[in-house]
Parts: structure tokens; sequence; C-alpha cells
């Protein structure tokens, strides 16, 4: 199997890796990827928790393989303008949001915050090579996000 070079990678992965025009965005690509994820973050939580929970899974894989296939030929580690590992974070966040703007934004900046900084164990997470080391920090962020809103929701809301 031959590897895709990142001069002729099919356009449809360049243009899932960027989520479209997020990931070439000149200010916060990042904050533009997860930004991508509110709509779909709403979708997510109409549905039942297994519907969720699945819908998710698929999004995380689909993270993953796009990210695999977006990194052959590439030198760099992690590209700024790969924004589907942010898209996929910050949905895994918004799924355990409650349905209301207060919740979904206390969801958006915890994200924000754990994927910039990146704190224990989240930092781990990056440090391995290829499409996991992208993609599995921010997957991260969005759990821990997801549970302390669900947490403050519950105390809160």
């Amino acid at each position: 199997m031959s590897s895709v070079h990142a001069t002729d990678r099919p356009t449809w992965v360049a243009l899932a890796a960027t989520v479209g025009p997020a990931g070439r965005s000149p200010i916060g690509p990042g904050t533009m990827g997860a930004l991508a994820a509110i709509p779909l973050g709403i979708a997510v939580d109409l549905l039942a928790w297994p519907l969720r929970i699945l819908l998710v899974s698929a999004l995380i894989w689909l993270s993953l393989w796009v990210t695999r296939l977006y990194l052959a030929g590439e030198t760099r580690h992690d590209p700024q303008e790969i924004v589907i590992d942010e898209l996929a974070g910050c949905t895994v966040a918004l799924a355990f949001a409650p349905l209301a703007p207060l919740w979904f934004a206390v969801a958006f900046v915890l994200f924000r915050a754990f994927d910039i900084i990146k704190p224990w164990p989240i930092n781990l997470l990056e440090k391995h090579e290829g499409a996991f080391g992208v993609v599995a920090d921010d997957i991260a962020a969005g759990l821990l996000s997801g549970v302390i809103t669900l947490l403050l929701s519950s105390f809160f809301g």
C-alpha cells in the first residue's frame, strides 16, 4: 500500500481533517473546529444515550481514520489545520451537557481550556505518534470537560 503525500492527499481528506474552512482560519483554528461541534452537539443531545454513545464513537473513529490519512507523508506531528480532533473532542464534551446554552458554554469553555492547557493525564496522550496522539488528547479533554459539566449541572442546574 503506497502512502499518500501531503501534496497529493485526496481533497475529501483535507476537507474532513480541516472541517472545511475551520482549520484554515487565521485566528484560532482549534476554536473554530470546536465551534463547528455545536450543531452536532445539539443533534447528539437529542438522542437517547445508546445512540448518543454510538454516534460519538463513530465520530471518534472517523476522526482517527481521517487524521491518519491526512498525516500520511506529513513531517509535522500535529498540524494546526487538523481540527477534526477538536470537533470530536468538543462533541464528546457536549454529549454530557444538558441541552441548554449555559451548559453548552460551560462544556465548550472547559474543553478549550483543557485542550490548550493539557493537564495531566491529557498531556501524556499527545506524546503518542500518529493519529492516536493527535486525537486522543482531545477526546480525553472532552471526557473530562463533559464529566465536570455533568456534575456542575447536577448540583447547580
